[in-house]
């Protein structure tokens, strides 16, 4: 007893009878067969693809605030270049 066809060689098949081939389609039929495979897995993967660049947009879109943030000077920053400025001061003053 043969195997069962799966769907694509159910199609080839199909495909193959209705253009008067006895198994295997011909280079245009198996082309067609091709194109309307990529489409379908194209149409399946660009959906989750796009929320995939989204999702990094964002996570690339928070990494550069929080850089912003860091690189901004603070109130601390003036406290300590004033700190650092008065010991290089008292120590050239007092060899």
């Amino acid at each position: 007893m043969p195997p069962s066809p799966s769907s694509s060689t159910a199609t080839t098949t199909s495909i193959a009878s209705s253009t008067g081939t006895s198994e295997h389609p011909r280079g245009i039929e198996r082309a067609a067969l091709n194109f309307g495979q990529m489409t379908q897995d194209q149409r399946d993967a660009l959906p989750k693809m796009l929320l995939t660049w989204q999702q990094i947009g964002a996570d690339v879109s928070g990494t550069a605030g929080n850089l912003n943030r860091l690189t901004k000077p603070h109130w601390y920053d003036r406290l300590l270049g004033y700190g650092l400025n008065a010991a290089v001061i008292y120590r050239n003053l007092n060899p």
